[in-house]
């Protein structure tokens, strides 16, 4: 009994020993592992903190940058000269196409535009007018491009393409406009196209008159329709009628709705031969937000930071359209 009450003994020794080495490996390990884990998480946010550091200075410098360059093409045409003699206006030009090439998103050139295009137009400059109007060609096509890519599955940027052209003159071209598809046939000019707008709340009508083929012009009628379902308050038909130009940029020529809808229509192109005029008819995604109306991007940011937003129309969460319709500069109520 005796030898066998000190064999116990001792496996119970032996047994608690191997435990505390076990607690002992254990408790150093997790150590490690805390030591480890907390470097790692530390490091994560160095990273993220320093890529936000990085992008925020990068993102001052391009701000220095290009209120510098605003300012050294802003200054030769808004400020003074010294022998007190009026800008050339083909110098002019040029300043101002660097501009709305630059800096079309934030500021509207439309009156800056059209005054420089009035100065070559009365030196006779067509090629330098041709110049221009090219240049706001590409403005616009820039501006249309960058909007596809704004919203969510289900609430993209829509694009439709408006045809006007004179009714027929002769049996032969009425025989041709007839045998055209239905979607290239157009309409008349002072006949209406009806779109709506994506979530289908509202019914656009449109129509184009008196193309001024010589001046890149023509007059826009339009017709908003409220379609809101029953109980809900509606909103009395809208009508806007406007001169639209080659100088009409989507991102600053623009209608808001009190719903967050917004469009624009722009001037796609004008045929003097075929005495036919081209629109494109916009509708953003719903909420969207112009970079005029929000100039700091904070996209980037929340990549960096991990931080996801659910959809689109979380920009306009912090402030709501209030008005039933905010004019834009070319309509008149």
């Amino acid at each position: 009994m005796p030898a066998d009450k000190t064999t116990d003994s001792k496996k119970r020794e032996g047994d608690s020993h191997i435990f505390l080495k076990i607690v002992d490996t254990a408790a150093k390990v997790a150590a490690a592992a805390a030591v480890v884990g907390a470097a790692l998480i530390a490091n994560t946010y160095q990273s993220k903190m320093t890529a936000v550091t990085i992008l925020s200075q990068r993102e001052q410098a391009e701000s220095e940058l290009r209120a510098t360059m605003f300012s050294n093409l802003i200054s030769p045409i808004a400020g003074p000269r010294s022998d007190g003699s009026e800008i050339p206006a083909v110098r002019e030009k040029l300043l101002v196409e660097l501009l709305a090439l630059n800096f079309n998103e934030h500021f509207e050139f439309k009156p800056l535009l059209e005054f420089v295009d009035k100065r070559l137009a009365a030196e006779g400059a067509e090629e330098e007018r041709r110049s221009l109007r090219s240049i706001a060609r590409r403005v616009i096509d820039r501006q249309i491009a960058s909007l596809l890519k704004e919203g969510s599955e289900h609430d993209r940027t829509k694009v439709y393409r408006l045809l006007f052209t004179d009714p027929p003159r002769t049996e032969e071209e009425k025989n041709y406009l007839e045998s055209l598809p239905p979607n290239s046939r157009g309409k008349y000019f002072g006949e209406f196209f009806s779109r709506n707008s994506p979530d289908g709340n509202w019914t656009l009508d449109l129509t184009a008159t008196d193309p001024d083929m010589e001046e890149s012009r023509v007059r826009v009628h339009i017709n908003l329709k409220s379609n809101f379902s029953a109980g809900r308050v509606g909103y009395d038909d809208i009508p806007m009628d406007f001169t639209l130009t080659q100088f009409d940029f989507p991102l600053t020529d623009n209608t808001l709705l009190a719903d967050g809808n917004r469009f624009a229509v722009v001037l796609d192109d004008m045929d003097a031969v075929t005495r036919t005029v081209r629109l494109r008819l916009i509708w953003f995604p719903k909420n969207y937000f112009t970079p005029r109306e929000r100039p700091i991007n904070y996209g980037e940011f929340r990549k960096r930071l991990g931080i996801k937003m659910n959809n689109t129309s979380s920009r306009a969460k912090e402030s709501r359209p209030s008005l039933t319709l905010e004019k834009d500069t070319r309509a008149n109520y």
